[in-house]
């Protein structure tokens, strides 16, 4: 179910807020402030039957974990998203509009596991070759900064989360949408490929399955409030927002940070 969304937007010449998750406690003061980071995401698509699957989500499983897979483990965040490429798959049915729309987008529903990093496809799963890809973003500075101050309202399991965005360089994109994605930790289920253990999982997007469009010019920012209401079979202590921007037709991820849902 689609939670209610209040979209505001206007430029910022100076407003002061708190940081996500990995800048905990650190004020920004307006687009002269706010920081463009190495943050990379990698969106994986994968199915609690599929066999290749397993070497590539252990592989994830050690980013998350801090394992020093890449050359900074912290800075990767990941979204999962489970697929019908073969049946019975609980986390897929939990939430099959939002999963069939990234399916869909991507072009995911032949085989898993498929992996794309910043919205480009990584190639048939090698550890190798994803983590010099991995390296390689982690390298590079994105051109947009995203902060956020996120309100969670534990007797009601509602909330909302106001979002600042800043194009810190580049030239303007004029197709791009901002994706607000819930995902939970921990999940417990018995796979036909014998995983037990699943992270990461996408639970809902709060934003439209194809994104919310926005408009950002370089130099200026943007303010946006989401409401939002979390079901109660999701463990609220294991749940994080992944907010990312992307370009509708090229794919391409300008900026993604995440925020817990309670600290």
């Amino acid at each position: 179910m689609k939670k209610l969304l209040i979209y505001t937007l206007f430029l910022l010449p100076a407003l002061t807020f708190y940081s996500c998750e990995s800048n905990d406690g650190r004020i920004v003061t307006g687009i002269s402030n706010l920081s463009a980071t190495n943050k990379t995401l990698v969106e994986l698509f994968t199915n609690t039957s599929c066999i290749p699957c397993v070497p590539a989500n252990e592989y994830l499983d050690g980013i998350m974990n801090l394992n020093g897979i890449t050359i900074n483990d912290t800075n990767v965040i990941l979204i999962r998203y489970h697929t019908n490429l073969f049946p019975a798959d609980p986390f897929y049915e939990y939430n099959i509009p939002d999963a069939n729309a990234r399916i869909t987008y991507y072009n995911a529903a032949s085989s898993n596991p498929r992996g794309y990093l910043k919205g480009t496809f990584m190639g048939l799963f090698n550890s190798n070759s994803w983590t010099n890809l991995i390296n390689q973003r982690l390298a590079s500075i994105s051109s947009f900064g995203l902060n956020s101050i996120n309100s969670y309202e534990p007797a009601t399991r509602t909330g909302n989360i106001e979002v600042i965005i800043g194009q810190i360089s580049g030239n303007q994109i004029n197709d791009l949408v901002i994706h607000v994605v819930l995902t939970e930790n921990d999940l417990q289920f018995n796979g036909q490929n014998g995983e037990t253990h699943f992270e990461n999982v996408m639970r809902d997007l709060i934003t439209p399955s194809s994104g919310l469009s926005v408009s950002v010019s370089p130099s200026q920012s943007v303010n946006l409030t989401f409401d939002y209401a979390i079901d109660p079979v999701i463990n609220i202590n294991e749940a994080n927002f992944v907010i990312f921007l992307q370009s509708v037709s090229t794919k391409e991820v300008f900026g993604v940070e995440k925020v817990k849902v309670v600290n």
